[in-house]
């Protein structure tokens, strides 16, 4: 106890003295450099507030980054990757922060099935290097999954002993949605008709991310719908519709659908609602949403109902997984090498399938395809359990904390069915290290 207690006191005055310094390096790209100056500045002032409150740098990382890249956009910075370099800082400094804070084992955080899942994953991922026909961009692809998944895996296991910073991570990310909201509606006002124009608030984001992190905002608005006062309540009734219009302009069809379901699958994993009322809420809800889509988000409707014709992706991804299909099965044991797949087409040449799990099968074979349903089949099988356990125990907080983090993990896995490929799809490792946590934590009660 006495060791703690003098290691928390070395730790708060090295830290304090690693503000003095960076404040003094501030000052001095203050005179060199105004824009480097400001950068500084804000850097400065994240490292005090990550000390009061970590989970901020974790926020970014659920939020796909997106204020980052955004910032490093609207101000240009002499150096290159700047909005990566930021978001490694970021969450770097507050995985030690809460690790001293928490005291939390290093064993027991990496010692668990999904972590050893990945870095299996990863492992296969290099061993296909070596037979890969693309090997530039197989080592990209390995190299991007060692620097944004297994991090992001890590970092949602980080919470474990305490359940109160999963729910500040859920209020900091639907903070996060409301600001890059407040940046759209700022940047659209210039683009009153966007016709079909897929609206992004900068060159640095894509329109589908920008749909995904705001949908994400979304389902962590839901939580604060059921738990928190009347007034927060009616704060988060009011912004929501302002979230969903930015996803809207943005012309992304599956994380607008997978937002709708994601809401539904919200109500529908309540243990306290009959089946009954499931069945008819799970209906209407279906049909309110193809109401909405097609009656308020028109670029999306088009999208979905004429793919061919207004926009080939669509059709190419149904290509791309039949080429992926028969890839698998001209080398179903060890795959054609990481970073191989490849559809040439009239329009685009696609590098990956579009589907998570014919991605890892038709270039990492039967293992790898056998690799990404396990870690699917443990992230299900302790939501079920975390989910009965905490309804069962009637710990309302809890659960509905779980439910969350489960319709996160599920949004993230029902777009990584449709774009990207493993290593752009990071949030599917948040999630389960989130529903991971919250399994730990229950552990934890037990032994009380």
């Amino acid at each position: 106890m006495y060791f703690n207690s003098g290691l928390n006191i070395i730790f708060k005055k090295k830290y304090i003295y690693s503000v003095l310094l960076l404040e003094f390096i501030y000052l001095s790209l203050l005179f060199k450099s105004q824009t480097l100056g400001i950068v500084s500045f804000f850097l400065l002032a994240s490292v005090v507030i990550l000390y009061f409150y970590p989970e901020l740098g974790f926020a970014f990382a659920l939020s796909g980054n997106l204020i980052l890249y955004w910032f490093f956009d609207f101000i240009e910075v002499d150096f290159p990757f700047a909005a990566l370099i930021t978001y490694l800082f970021l969450i770097t400094l507050a995985s030690i922060l809460i690790i001293l804070k928490d005291s939390i084992s290093i064993r027991r955080l990496t010692n668990n099935k999904i972590f050893i899942i990945s870095i299996l994953i990863g492992i296969l991922l290099i061993m296909g290097l070596f037979y890969s026909s693309d090997k530039s961009y197989g080592l990209s692809k390995t190299g991007l999954y060692f620097l944004f998944n297994i991090p992001a895996l890590i970092i949602g296991c980080l919470f474990f002993n305490n359940y109160h910073r999963i729910e500040k991570l859920l209020m900091l990310t639907f903070i996060f949605g409301v600001i890059l909201f407040m940046i759209s509606f700022i940047i659209s006002k210039d683009q009153i008709l966007f016709g079909y124009v897929r609206f992004s608030p900068s060159n640095a984001i894509n329109p589908i991310v920008l749909a995904r992190s705001l949908s994400i905002s979304l389902i962590c608005a839901i939580y604060f719908l059921i738990r928190k006062s009347a007034l927060i309540r009616i704060i988060i009734l009011l912004c929501i519709p302002a979230l969903i219009l930015p996803v809207i302009w943005s012309g992304s069809r599956a994380p607008m659908i997978g937002l709708m379901l994601a809401i539904l699958l919200f109500y529908l994993l309540q243990p306290s609602q009959s089946n009954l009322k499931k069945m008819v809420v799970g209906i209407i809800g279906i049909f309110l949403s193809i109401y909405f889509v097609f009656t308020f988000a028109s670029t999306i409707a088009v999208r979905i109902v004429t793919p061919v014709h207004q926009e080939a992706s669509a059709a190419f991804r149904f290509l791309a997984w039949y080429q992926s299909i028969q890839d698998f099965q001209g080398a179903s044991i060890f795959g054609i090498g990481t970073g191989s797949f490849i559809l040439e087409t009239p329009f685009l040449i696609l590098h990956w399938p579009h589907n998570l799990f014919l991605e890892l099968a038709c270039e990492n074979g039967i293992f790898g395809l056998l690799l990404i349903t396990v870690f699917v089949f443990f992230s299900f099988k302790w939501s079920y359990q975390n989910i009965h356990r905490y309804y069962k125990r009637q710990d309302s907080n809890k659960l509905q904390i779980s439910i969350s983090v489960f319709c996160i993990f599920i949004f993230a896995l029902w777009n990584a069915m449709f774009s990207g490929d493993i290593a752009t799809n990071p949030i599917v490792w948040y999630g389960a290290g989130l529903i991971y946590s919250m399994s730990e934590i229950h552990s934890h009660d037990n032994k009380r």
